[in-house]
C-alpha cells in the first residue's frame, strides 16, 4: 500500500494509507470536484490565496478550481484565479453580469 496522492493546499501529498484498490486514502476517495457541472475525483485542494487559502477540491481535468469574482475585484487576483474553461467560464460571465 502507498500514500494517498490526493494533493493538500500549501502542505503537499496527504500520504495516509490508501484504500485497496485506490490511490486516495477513505478521506479523498469520492471527493468531488468542486467546480459546477464536474462530478470527478478530486485530486488536490485550491492553494490560491488571496486572503484566506482557498481549499476547495479539483480533478485532473480541470486542472484548477475555477474562482468567479465581481470584475472590479478581478484586477487584484492573479491571473490563474481569474480562468475558466467552457461551462464554467459562461458561469462565470454570468455571474459578473449580476454583480453588476
Amino acid at each position: 500500500m502507498s500514500g494517498c496522492k490526493f494533493t493538500k493546499a500549501w502542505v503537499g501529498e496527504c500520504g495516509e494509507p490508501t484504500e485497496q484498490g485506490s490511490e486516495f486514502c477513505a478521506h479523498h476517495r469520492g471527493m468531488k470536484c468542486s467546480n459546477p457541472g464536474c462530478e470527478n475525483q478530486a485530486i488536490a485542494e485550491c492553494s490560491a490565496a488571496v486572503s484566506l487559502v482557498c481549499g476547495a477540491p479539483y480533478c485532473e481535468e480541470c486542472g484548477s478550481h475555477f474562482h468567479c469574482y465581481p470584475k472590479k475585484q478581478t484586477k487584484r487576483l492573479p491571473t490563474f484565479c481569474k480562468k475558466g474553461m467552457g461551462p464554467v467560464e459562461q458561469e462565470c460571465k454570468d455571474f459578473e453580469e449580476e454583480t453588476e
